[in-house]
């Protein structure tokens, strides 16, 4: 590649990288479904090490080099993805709109249910606490919207039964 072809791209590298920021900017809603999508994708990526290293029998363990865990993992991020899917989305549709934040909610209460049951911390019941409070609240919303006997309501009460039998352990 040349001088000119390099100034060239990089030039055009700027320009879409400022008018990304301006079209989409750091606290747009699709940033926030970003997050939200990646906190996701960081929880199941956590269950399948969680449950790898559970299923391995005991030889298999002792030959994993103990300065690694979960904990250090980057999937350990995905409480952090929640909380700022959550924040964006308070800032974005405004803290009353409780029908809009409902999926931000369902992910940040999974996301505490899936920190308690990898037990990596000492604010467990802290967690427990918030995570239900988020769930009843959803579940009120679910029953207000799609009704008692629906799919949104028994996937709330799933997690619900998730993060208590979390705690419980």
């Amino acid at each position: 590649m040349n001088w000119n072809n390099y100034s060239i791209n990089k030039i055009l590298f700027k320009y879409t990288y400022d008018r990304a920021q301006i079209v989409y900017g750091y606290e747009s809603l699709a940033v926030a479904h970003c997050h939200r999508a990646l906190s996701k994708s960081l929880i199941t990526l956590a269950s399948v090490i969680n449950s790898n290293r559970t299923n391995q029998d005991s030889q298999i363990q002792n030959n994993i080099d103990p300065n690694t865990s979960i904990k250090d993992s980057p999937s350990s991020t995905y409480l952090n993805h929640a909380y700022e899917a959550y924040r964006i989305a308070q800032d974005w549709f405004s803290i009353e709109d409780q029908i809009r934040l409902f999926p931000f909610k369902m992910t940040l209460s999974h996301a505490l249910q899936a920190r308690i049951a990898a037990n990596l911390s000492e604010n467990k019941n802290n967690y427990y606490e918030d995570a239900m409070k988020y769930l009843n609240e959803c579940l009120v919303i679910a029953e207000n919207i799609f009704g008692l006997i629906s799919f949104k309501v028994a996937q709330v009460h799933r997690l619900q039964s998730a993060t208590y039998l979390s705690n419980q352990m």
